[in-house]
């Protein structure tokens, strides 16, 4: 019970250190830049993205990932991991200017699989609520096409559609 109530209370500090100010960071214009660590339904992945804020909420950027995606756990391939990077543009967009506040978010860009050679595009939109300035939760869906095997005679489209990932974000 102690070490419960240890961690609350670090949990409840570090909230109120990092929540000081008026608003979110991503609600201040200028240059920002965010990283997002999570769960797809078949692995994990790691964005990071650099962008801009025009107007108060809306975030417009680009950025990059990294995806491991376990096939072993769905017995797809007879190889266990798959390894994809993400170039994708996005958009977000906080509705409140408050410590704590909804938010919707778009990705959209080029898949490239290293592990099968494949290229191809991928969207995902997501929700998610942000809160002490920097932090935020999501949720989003994904939808892939990727092309495989393009001058090889063994040429394939394969489609997926990731029905859930669950992220945490941090902003500066």
């Amino acid at each position: 019970m102690k070490k419960l109530t240890l961690i609350i209370a670090m949990l409840l500090t570090a909230a109120v250190a990092f929540g000081q100010g008026k608003g979110l960071v991503m609600n201040e214009k200028g240059f920002h830049a965010e990283g997002a660590l999570g769960y797809i339904d078949k692995g994990a992945f790691l964005n990071v993205s650099a962008g801009y804020v025009p107007v108060r909420g809306l975030y417009v950027g680009g950025g990059v990932g990294v995806r491991r995606i376990d096939f072993a756990r769905v017995n797809l391939r007879d190889i266990e991991y798959s390894t994809m990077v993400p170039v994708f543009l996005q958009v977000k967009y906080n509705f409140l200017n408050k410590v704590v506040s909804p938010y919707i978010d778009l990705k959209g860009g080029m898949m490239t699989d290293y592990t099968f050679s494949g290229t191809g595009w991928f969207v995902s939109p997501s929700i998610g609520i942000s809160f002490c300035r920097r932090f935020s939760v999501f949720a989003a869906g994904e939808g892939t096409v990727n092309y495989y095997g393009r001058g090889t005679g063994k040429d394939y489209q394969k489609a997926d559609i990731h029905p859930w990932s669950v992220g945490f974000t941090v902003s500066f």
